[in-house]
Order: structure tokens, then C-alpha cells, then sequence
């Protein structure tokens, strides 16, 4: 990725190991309340701390705790153009409730207070992800077009080709972190990811477990432990390692978040099948 750590990015002052942010809570009703607004330091960590919940069918309980805090945007808070993304697939993936979402979500809170200079990029799948995109509501959505023009988006070949081209160029995807990823990690991966309609890709596995957040669109998903299960936006699917697995997309395309850890080398990854209408 096209970026470095810049002399004069804003210095920041950590707080345990993040940046610290200003939260400024805003009254229930602006127009009558006379109460003052009440403010209060936390570490960049906790901003999004009461959306740590179990993740439900929808996002709902995300937004209407994130709906009620403005965040100040000082020059401690931002130190790259994809930290409040991190910050909120940090509480996305801790909500999962298994060390390998754990794992991962300390590894984006991590990387959302890195002092870096990101640029924009070219994205040579734009058009084919900007539908899916514009369908995720809410703070989420409003991070994910905010940071999409710093993202390396590419097709999901999982590097020397190991998914044909026809295939990969159908599913644009990103690592954001892991040891191809924008910032590396050595034993997790996190990134988007999107299937377009009328794909079947599978069945495949591989030694990594992997769970993927639907944020947009729907599939048919099937693996050898709990069958066939038509899922979409705010649902979340769990592989285990070595699973064989298939996704399918019929009129909607699919976008959602991965993330591997475990045995996280693509080296391990098999493709028995697939198919495009």
C-alpha cells in the first residue's frame, strides 16, 4: 500500500496503548433540553465499548448506542483514514464471543491508533462495489465510504492464483490486516469482502477458522456441519477449520467482513468447485 509514517502527522497521547478520543454526549431532545452537554475522556478502545454486545440479526443495537455519541475530532483522534473503521469492526468481531474474533479485534484497536499516512488508491472494482456499499446504513456505512478510497481492493485470488481469475474478478476484496494486509498482523486476517450475484463459490476450505459478518445483500451458505441456511445483512457465519463450505449469491450480491485466524496461511486453501451464471 502506497503510505508512511509521517513527520508531521499529530503527535498522540496514548492511554494504555491507545489514542485517547473526547466524547461529547448530546442531549435527548437538542431543541428544548437546557441541560449542559456532558463531556468525558476515554481511550479510543472504548468509544464504541456498549456496542460490544452479542451480534444480533441487524445492526440496530450497534446504531442506537453509536446514534447518541458525537466524536470530537481533534488532532489526537484520527491518526489514519481508516481508524474509526477499525474501531468499529473491532467491536463487530469482539462481539463474535470466540478468542479468534478476540484475537482480531485487539489487533484492529491496535492498528486504529497507528500513526501512518495513508493515500488514496486506485480501485479498479468501484463500480462493482459502490451498490453494495451504499446499502450498509448507519455510522458503519458512513466509515466504510469514508475509508474505501484508501483501501487496496483486488480480486480474491489468495495470492499465485490459487482461485482463477474468472472467479477472483467476481469477488473484490481487501486484507486490512494481517501478513498481506495493509497493516500487518502474523496470525489473524481481517478484511471486506464481496460476492457478486449469480456466483457459486465452493465448496472450498482451509486450516484457518473464519467467520464472515454480512453486512449487506444475501447468499445460500452450506457447509458439512449445519447444512444448507439462507442468511443476509446483520447475520454472522462460522468455519471451522478444514469445514468444506459454499457460498451462493443469486440476484443480490454479498458483502460482508472476514476474518481467519489459527492456521492463517493461504497455503492450506482448497477450491474444489465453482461456478458463474
Amino acid at each position: 500500500v502506497s503510505g508512511c509514517c509521517s513527520r508531521n502527522a499529530p503527535r498522540l497521547r496514548p492511554s494504555k496503548g491507545l489514542c485517547r478520543a473526547v466524547i461529547r454526549r448530546a442531549p435527548q431532545n437538542c431543541a428544548k433540553s437546557a441541560e449542559p452537554k456532558q463531556r468525558r475522556t476515554v481511550t479510543a478502545g472504548c468509544v464504541f465499548s456498549k456496542c460490544r454486545k452479542r451480534w444480533g440479526r441487524k445492526f440496530a443495537l450497534i446504531y442506537t448506542d453509536l446514534r447518541n455519541l458525537t466524536v470530537i475530532q481533534g488532532n489526537s483522534i484520527l491518526p489514519h483514514s481508516l481508524s474509526l473503521l477499525f474501531q468499529y469492526l473491532a467491536s463487530i468481531t469482539k462481539s463474535e464471543g470466540r478468542a479468534g474474533g478476540d484475537r482480531v479485534s485487539a489487533a484492529l484497536e491496535r492498528h486504529a491508533a497507528s500513526e501512518i499516512e495513508l493515500h488514496r488508491l486506485e480501485n479498479p472494482f468501484s463500480g462493482i462495489l459502490a451498490p453494495s456499499l451504499s446499502l450498509v446504513g448507519g455510522d458503519l456505512g458512513d466509515y466504510l465510504r469514508l475509508a474505501a478510497p484508501y483501501i487496496h481492493w483486488y480480486g480474491s485470488d489468495l495470492s499465485e492464483n490459487r482461485i482463477p481469475k474468472s472467479v477472483a474478478d467476481r469477488m473484490p476484496m481487501c486484507e486490512l490486516i494481517g501478513p498481506d494486509g495493509m497493516f500487518f498482523e502474523a496470525d489473524v486476517r481481517v478484511g471486506l469482502w464481496q460476492q457478486t450475484a449469480h456466483v457459486t463459490y465452493g465448496p472450498r476450505r482451509h486450516a484457518a477458522e473464519e467467520t464472515f459478518f454480512i453486512l449487506s445483500g444475501e447468499a445460500e451458505w452450506w457447509n458439512e456441519d449445519d447444512g444448507h441456511q439462507r442468511l443476509g445483512a446483520g447475520r454472522q457465519v462460522f468455519h471451522r477449520s478444514n469445514v468444506l463450505h459454499t457460498t451462493i449469491t443469486a440476484e443480490s450480491p454479498l458483502f460482508a467482513i472476514w476474518r481467519w485466524s489459527g492456521d492463517v496461511r493461504f497455503q492450506t486453501y482448497e477450491l474444489t468447485k465453482y461456478k458463474l451464471d
